[in-house]
């Protein structure tokens, strides 16, 4: 799925720029679709296989992304700069919500593109102090990396939370097959569980007493 979306991305921006004369594009933003779309491409086949492949997720369209609003759409006026900002920011955070995997290495990743951006924008075009400019890259790492790690911690409380219930529910099974009395559960009609004494109970010891047996 995010294979195929780069690849859109790459096609519409070739057709904008190069076809239609809409902008210019360099060789290097060029080169930068296609080889994340190749990348995620590689990626999506390798999934199912190897599962480290997922915590390069959030780090690779964080870059991407990081990519586009620094070096492709950056304006030269203090009011696109700041627009800019915010639409980029607000879709790093997007990602981390989604795609984040493992904290540590997506913070690793956001931490140069964090402090690249703001050199870019903070020293070199309003002329900050190189320190005022770190400091403040600073805190954006601080909190990216509070959030990431707040997110993966309650994505695994979530999936630990339905394995606990799982096993609750299995063991619950087990207690069940221990009762003399005859227990099942139904739902909607359809017998999801029965113990061997309700088996016992009703005389279904094989399937020729009654062809329900089995469901049972």
């Amino acid at each position: 799925m995010l294979a195929f979306m780069i690849f859109i991305i790459a096609v519409t921006v070739e057709i904008l720029y190069r076809m239609l004369g809409r902008g210019e594009i360099t060789i290097v933003t060029s080169l930068v679709n296609w080889i994340t779309f190749i990348v995620f491409l590689v990626c999506w086949f390798m999934v199912k296989h190897v599962l480290w492949v997922t915590f390069a997720v959030a780090p690779l369209l964080t870059m991407f992304t990081f990519y586009y609003f620094t070096y492709v759409d950056f304006g030269r006026t203090g009011g696109d700069i700041y627009l800019n900002l915010c639409i980029g920011i607000s879709l790093v955070y997007v990602i981390l919500m989604t795609f984040n995997e493992q904290w540590v290495v997506t913070t690793a990743i956001f931490a140069p593109c964090i402090i690249i951006h703001l050199q870019e924008t903070g020293v070199e075009y309003f002329e900050e102090p190189t320190f005022d400019v770190m400091f403040r890259a600073a805190f954006a790492i601080v909190i990216y990396g509070t959030m990431a790690y707040k997110t993966e911690i309650n994505t695994k409380n979530s999936f630990t939370g339905k394995d606990a219930g799982d096993k609750a529910f299995n063991r619950w099974l087990k207690i069940f097959e221990t009762f003399p009395e005859g227990i099942a559960l139904i739902r909607s009609n359809y017998i999801l569980y029965a113990n061997s004494s309700l088996k016992q109970l009703l005389e279904l010891e094989t399937l020729e007493d009654d062809p329900f047996n089995e469901i049972l």
